[in-house]
């Protein structure tokens, strides 16, 4: 979960509408500066569902004892992580092959990035042994999919770096819009075709409207949007008496 601060109200983004968020900007991502590589619909789909492990747990989302809220995700206990990991390229799998591989790499890619050297011995063995299922498990499905004539072509070293790159991006894009703390920042790892800038976004006056350059968009201007659920110290997670609200951003060239 995401927590954000709206006027004196915290709210609670969920990692899943979040990454339904990330799946907005990657459908309307695309222009003669920045394409998206075939498989289209598999990766479109897969920065919808890159946060898919989460769904258990933010129906009942764990308190902080600190602060009496769900934990944000920033702050959640390393182990907590690895499990809710574990889950994603599992339950991708029910939909597709090259999701649940490109979800696995992503958590793998993640996990990656923590400082297992400063986390307690159970920790790190735990983390090291999810690298280790996670590397076979993206072996497994790669050589299944290049048994598969509609994803032999795609399964190149080239291209399927490409596909890690552009969800990395998609998810940090997201991730930007959603914490609204950043006023200026460069989405990593993706560059246009021809001068090879980076894209950067920019708050526009309002933590809900941003300026991106260069413009990685079909639209001449787009607007995403996700949902949020109202966040009180020592709430009951009952989702019939959730209250939600639908938060919205603009983007415009700049």
């Amino acid at each position: 979960m995401i927590l954000k601060k709206i006027d004196a109200d915290w709210w609670g983004i969920s990692q899943t509408s979040h990454a339904w968020l990330a799946g907005q900007i990657a459908r309307l991502w695309g222009n003669q500066q920045f394409d998206i590589p075939e498989p289209q619909e598999e990766l479109l789909l897969a920065a919808e569902l890159h946060d898919i492990g989460w769904t258990d747990w933010e129906q009942r989302p764990e308190i902080n004892a600190e602060t009496d809220l769900p934990y944000n995700f920033l702050e959640m206990p390393l182990l907590t992580h690895i499990e809710i990991w574990k889950k994603g390229a599992r339950k991708a799998l029910t939909i597709s092959r090259f999701v649940a591989w490109l979800v696995s790499c992503h958590n793998s890619y993640l996990l990656k990035f923590r400082h297992l050297d400063q986390e307690p011995e159970e920790v790190h063995d735990a983390a090291e042994t999810f690298l280790d299922e996670q590397k076979v498990l993206q072996n497994q499905l790669i050589q299944s999919m290049l048994g598969d004539k509609e994803y032999r072509s795609c399964l190149t070293q080239d291209s399927t770096f490409k596909y890690q790159q552009l969800l990395r991006a998609w998810d940090y894009f997201s991730l930007v819009l959603c914490m609204g703390d950043t006023e200026e920042t460069e989405i990593p790892e993706v560059r246009s075709r021809d001068d090879q800038s980076p894209v950067i976004i920019k708050k526009d006056h309002s933590e809900f409207r941003y300026k991106v350059k260069p413009w990685p968009f079909a639209e001449e201007t787009i607007k995403v949007g996700c949902e949020a659920v109202g966040l009180k110290k020592g709430m009951k997670f009952d989702n019939d008496s959730r209250q939600m609200k639908t938060l919205e951003w603009e983007l415009i060239p700049g």
